[in-house]
């Protein structure tokens, strides 16, 4: 999951990430803040994670996301959701108000997973935030 930290007062966001993006939209434009590429553990090439500063807006929309969504395969389809589609339903629902955009997600990851006949099992964490400035 990526990390960050956003002054109330200032609107600045801190954000520091190990493999997983953070992702934005700002007036109907969608950005991607991108991570380090290296796991939160040991592992045989340890850099130092980059901060980045980004300053936001009113009605910014953020979104923090763990690899579990985009990985969530469909044995219908026979293939993971990935990360470029996540991206799109993010974007399409962003004008939508938060509850509406939970609900759009959460309805259309079940689909993907439960869209067929063969049992369900999901394999790894789906965790994805999103707060509106």
């Amino acid at each position: 999951m990526p990390l960050c930290f956003i002054d109330i007062a200032t609107l600045e966001l801190e954000w520091s990430g190990a493999n997983n993006p953070i992702l934005m939209v700002r007036n109907v434009e969608f950005t991607e803040i991108k991570p380090n590429k290296m796991p939160i553990a040991i592992y045989k090439k340890m850099d130092r994670y980059t901060l980045h500063t980004k300053q936001l807006q009113k009605g910014d929309i953020i979104y923090l996301i763990t690899n579990g969504y985009p990985d969530q395969f469909s044995e219908s389809k026979n293939c993971k959701l990935m990360s470029k589609k996540l991206k799109q339903m993010l974007f399409e629902t962003s004008l939508r108000f938060m509850d509406e955009q939970h609900k759009l997600l959460e309805t259309a990851i079940h689909e993907w997973m439960f869209g067929h006949d063969k049992e369900y099992k999901q394999n790894d964490d789906i965790t994805l935030m999103g707060i509106k400035i």
